[in-house]
């Protein structure tokens, strides 16, 4: 089997146990803001608008997966502030993991599954759109390259999300995505059209 290169911000999930900490959507929206910068759990919770007694469960079994790690402790008023920070800018997961052969639902599938389900949820829960913010975009499809080509695909995806990324303000309005790249086995015959 061919082993793929990653850039070396990017860490390769090679265990069940790092997919299952990935799985859950408030998760994954937490380890997207550990890799922005080293916060506390009390500043995660408060960038995504959660309740900060729910983060900590989160956090135990992001650090416990290694996807997470604790840089830095400072006291204040009688207690220990946290920091961490994810241990990569990236993640990508291992190809003995993708394996379609089992009978079983496979981590990965339950990661998509997740993130789709989450998706779908705020999609219902949004308030009505007028015609300023736009209308809903949705685009699926294949696209073809060679493994170089792949990986700036990839990479410039990357950096949009990326530069679109962060809290918004206070009354700010914000959107929602969802961005999956994910491999295919090749087409057999006559080239589609596309």
């Amino acid at each position: 089997m061919e082993s793929k290169a990653h850039p070396p911000d990017t860490c390769v999930l090679s265990s069940l146990k790092q997919l299952r900490a990935l799985s859950h959507p408030l998760r994954q929206r937490m380890l997207g803001s550990f890799a922005r910068k080293s916060s506390t759990p009390m500043q995660v919770a408060a960038e995504l608008g959660e309740n900060a007694g729910r983060l900590y469960h989160h956090v135990a079994i992001l650090a416990a997966a290694g996807l997470i790690r604790l840089v830095e402790t400072r006291p204040k008023r009688g207690t220990t502030e946290h920091y961490y920070e994810a241990v990569a800018a990236r993640f990508a997961v291992a190809a003995g993991l993708l394996d379609a052969r089992r009978t079983k639902k496979s981590p990965v599938e339950s990661l998509f599954e997740r993130a789709f389900d989450a998706a779908l949820s705020e999609i219902r829960s949004a308030p009505a759109r007028d015609a300023a913010s736009g209308p809903h975009v949705l685009v699926h499809g294949r696209v073809g390259g060679t493994p170089r080509q792949m990986a700036r695909l990839r990479a410039r995806l990357e950096a949009l999300l990326r530069e679109y990324q962060g809290p918004a303000q206070p009354g700010q309005p914000t959107t929602g995505f969802l961005a999956a790249l994910y491999p295919l086995p090749p087409r057999r015959g006559k080239a589609a059209h596309r």
